[in-house]
């Protein structure tokens, strides 16, 4: 929807400017007296971001505010407070503009009848397709409260696991910022002074004194090589999913491949998988739908393949538990828990299983990542320091030792 930059006043004549999407600009007037202001003027706003195609994830709210979200519509079947007006209490809260302005067109399209699941998906940035069809099949069933504690505890567990890889990585973060810095500044400021005062002894260096001077003289060199190769690649990687569907499959694959961080993008995108998967279907949303629409939310396309191929599977006859072992997924217990399942008759319950085993394996392996990096970056500064002291005291000691 387009953005407007308004000027508006309120009761006590007080000035207010802000920015606000509408779908026409007729709708903006009735939008502010929604919020107690009085439309003075409007322009719609034209950048950069609004001409060009915004990607779907460029605003988007907090995992956090849209947990709360969810709580609040949660407390309809307990508290017995309309969906409107928790809408407009979440308005009212919000600090982020975006969050406010998306809220205020799904509560406009509520209050002219249109459904809550309809309504919430007019904002597509914010309320992705499986959020509107898990409240689709609430509103049917009559079961909001239920639907939005779960939706809640999906975006709780979302922001947590991101909280928990960061402050995994934090630390070797901070340090690896620290290790570049530190060597920019030893290469391209230290080391040149120091060469001028070791040329002026007029001696023979050694071998270990010349090699650090000749890759301080050409440090910049390497720092633009560097930053040219990685850029180069960088936009081939965008270049190769762009252009070409099987190569953005196998670069994917590739990526998967990578000692421990392609275990854990693997397997973030599995737990991703199977909690929407899992709710969809508790949900009672069919089998097949489910898996479809869980499916989307999947980034990596080799594993997005994998389960098209699934849903290909049972479309054929195969039960899903064995057309999960067939998959090169590598996570067996996940079809194992199905087998459980569709022999129980349990089969979104015994698949719920699944989601904490995913869920420690991800911190287990962010926890290993962050081992093996912090003593790695500790060993190699250590290093460049001791070779740094060792090329400069060498041939202080052999000055030292001629004038004796």
């Amino acid at each position: 929807m387009p953005l407007y930059r308004y000027k508006a006043i309120d009761q006590t004549g007080a000035i207010y400017k802000g920015s606000l999407q509408a779908r026409c600009e007729s709708d903006l007037p009735h939008l502010l007296q929604e919020q107690g202001l009085y439309l003075v003027k409007i322009k719609r706003k034209s950048s950069p971001l609004t001409a060009l195609s915004v990607p779907a994830g460029m605003f988007r709210a907090s995992d956090r505010d849209l947990e709360e979200l969810c709580l609040h519509m949660a407390a309809l079947d307990r508290a017995g407070i309309t969906a409107l007006e928790i809408l407009e209490s979440l308005r009212e809260t919000s600090e982020q503009k975006f969050f406010k302005a998306s809220l205020t067109t799904v509560i406009e399209a509520f209050r002219k009848g249109t459904s809550l699941a309809d309504s919430f998906s007019l904002e597509p940035r914010l309320f992705d397709a499986t959020f509107c069809s898990m409240v689709a099949a609430a509103e049917q069933m009559g079961a909001l409260g239920a639907t939005f504690d779960q939706l809640a505890q999906l975006f709780k567990w979302r922001y947590e696991l991101k909280n928990h890889i960061w402050k995994s990585l934090r630390y070797p973060a901070v340090l690896t910022a620290m290790v570049i810095g530190l060597t920019v500044i030893l290469m391209t400021w230290v080391i040149p002074q120091l060469e001028v005062f070791l040329r002026g002894m007029h001696q023979e260096l050694p071998p270990l004194t010349r090699a650090l001077m000749f890759i301080s003289r050409h440090a910049l060199v390497f720092l633009e090589v560097l930053a040219g190769t990685l850029g180069v690649v960088f936009l081939s990687m965008i270049g190769i999913r762009r252009l070409s569907h099987q190569g953005a499959i196998h670069l994917d694959r590739w990526l998967l491949c990578v000692p421990l961080t392609g275990r854990i993008f693997k397997k973030i995108a599995l737990q991703r998988f199977l909690q929407i998967f899992v709710s969809l279907v508790d949900r009672g949303i069919p089998l097949l739908d489910s898996l479809k629409m869980a499916m989307e939310n999947v980034r990596n396309l080799f594993i997005r393949q994998n389960l098209l191929r699934l849903h290909d599977e049972i479309l054929k006859g195969t039960s899903f538990s064995q057309g999960w072992l067939a998959l090169p997924l590598l996570e067996p217990l996940i079809g194992r828990l199905a087998s459980t399942g569709e022999n129980s008759g349990q089969f979104a319950q015994s698949l719920r299983h699944g989601i904490p085993f995913l869920r420690r394996d991800i911190e287990h392996l962010s926890q290993r990542l962050a081992a093996v990096l912090e003593p790695t970056l500790v060993l190699f500064l250590g290093g460049m320091m001791i070779w740094i002291a060792v090329a400069i005291f060498l041939p202080l000691y052999d000055q030292g030792m001629a004038l004796e």
